[in-house]
C-alpha cells in the first residue's frame, strides 16, 4: 500500500469534542477493518459529555498539552481522574463511562485509536443517524446508565448494518 494518508476536515463530534479522521471504517480494505485513527482537539476549558461506547475499545494517546480524564468503570459506582501528560496513553473498554477535559491554558491535541473500527453516520442533512459513542449527561451529577438487553441488542444490529452498508460504499 503506497500511500500516504491524510486528516479529513476537523468536525465536533457528538460529545462536543473537535475529531479529524485519518482512518476509517470504510477506508483501505483489510486494515481498517481492524482498526480506525483520529486526532483529537480541546480548546483551554473544554469537557466533553459524559459518553460510553457499547463495543469498541479506544486508545487515547496525549501528543501534547496535558489531559485530564474522568472515568468510571462498568458496575463502579465511583468515577475517578486521570492526568494524562504527553507521550502517555490512557485505554477505555467498552461501557466504561468517559469525560475528556482540558483543565489547561494550551490546547490538548489527542491520537485516537479505536477497535474494532469506530462507526458513525449522518443523514443527508447533517443530522446524527449513528454514533458509536453514547451520550450519558453533561456531568457527573446526572448520568443515565449504559444500555442492556434489548437496547444494547438494537445497537448491535443498527452497528452491523451500518458496518456492512459502508463496507460496499
Amino acid at each position: 500500500m503506497r500511500q500516504i494518508l491524510t486528516t479529513s476536515s476537523p468536525f465536533t463530534a457528538p460529545d462536543g469534542t473537535q475529531v479529524a479522521e485519518l482512518l476509517t471504517a470504510s477506508q483501505h480494505g483489510q486494515i481498517s477493518g481492524t482498526l480506525s485513527i483520529a486526532l483529537g482537539q480541546l480548546a483551554p476549558g473544554t469537557r466533553s459529555a459524559v459518553h460510553y461506547h457499547p463495543v469498541v475499545t479506544q486508545f487515547t494517546y496525549t501528543l501534547g498539552g496535558t489531559l485530564t480524564a474522568w472515568m468510571r468503570e462498568p458496575g463502579e459506582v465511583d468515577h475517578y481522574r486521570l492526568v494524562v501528560e504527553p507521550d502517555k496513553l490512557i485505554i477505555t473498554q467498552p461501557n466504561t463511562l468517559l469525560q475528556l477535559c482540558n483543565e489547561g491554558s494550551t490546547p490538548v491535541t489527542l491520537l485516537y485509536v479505536v477497535t474494532p473500527p469506530y462507526l458513525s453516520a449522518l443523514t443527508d442533512s447533517g443530522e446524527p443517524l449513528f454514533d458509536d459513542a453514547i451520550i450519558a449527561g453533561t456531568s457527573w451529577d446526572n448520568i443515565d446508565p449504559p444500555i442492556d438487553g434489548e437496547a444494547l441488542q438494537r445497537f448491535n444490529e443498527h452497528r452491523t448494518q451500518l458496518q456492512q452498508t459502508q463496507s460496499h460504499s
